[in-house]
C-alpha cells in the first residue's frame, strides 16, 4: 500500500508544526500551571501597544516573578493585548509591567496572582499612563 500525501496536506501538517504560540491556550505539564493575561487601559480596553512606542508590544515586557526566584518575562501578543505564561509551578507570584518612552510618558501596572497545579489562571492588568515631566 503506498501513501500519497498532497501538498496542501504536506503544507497543513508543516504549519500545525510551527504554529504561532495561542495566549489563550497555554501548554503546561502535570503539576504545573499557566497564566493568561490581557493589558488594559483605565476604561478596561485592550491597551493600545502603540503607546508603548515604536516597537510596540515589543517595548512592553511582562514580567512574572516569585518570592521562591522563579521569573519569566514575554511580550503580549498585538491581537486585544493579551499575553501568556507556560510552565509555571504552582505559587504566589507578582506580574508587572513598566516602561519608559522617552520624552513621552511611562507605562505601569502590577497585580498579584496564585496559580495553581493542573489549572489556567485568568488575569486583566490595568496599565497606567503617566506623562514624563521636562
Amino acid at each position: 500500500m503506498k501513501l500519497f500525501i498532497t501538498p496542501l496536506f504536506a503544507l497543513a501538517l508543516l504549519a500545525g508544526c510551527h504554529a504561532a504560540h495561542d495566549p489563550l491556550h497555554p501548554d503546561f505539564s502535570p503539576g504545573e500551571g499557566a497564566i493568561t493575561g490581557q493589558l488594559v487601559n483605565s476604561e478596561k480596553d485592550p491597551f493600545d501597544l502603540s503607546l508603548a512606542g515604536d516597537d510596540g508590544a515589543k517595548a512592553l515586557k511582562v514580567e512574572l516573578h516569585s518570592v521562591a526566584g522563579v521569573s519569566k518575562t514575554t511580550i503580549p501578543q498585538k491581537s486585544k493585548s493579551r499575553f501568556s505564561f507556560e510552565h509555571v509551578p504552582p505559587g504566589s507570584y507578582e506580574i508587572s509591567v513598566y516602561t519608559v518612552v522617552p520624552g513621552k510618558r511611562t507605562i505601569a501596572g502590577s497585580t498579584p496572582i496564585t496559580v495553581d497545579p493542573g489549572k489556567i489562571t485568568p488575569i486583566t492588568i490595568t496599565l497606567t499612563l503617566t506623562p514624563v515631566q521636562s
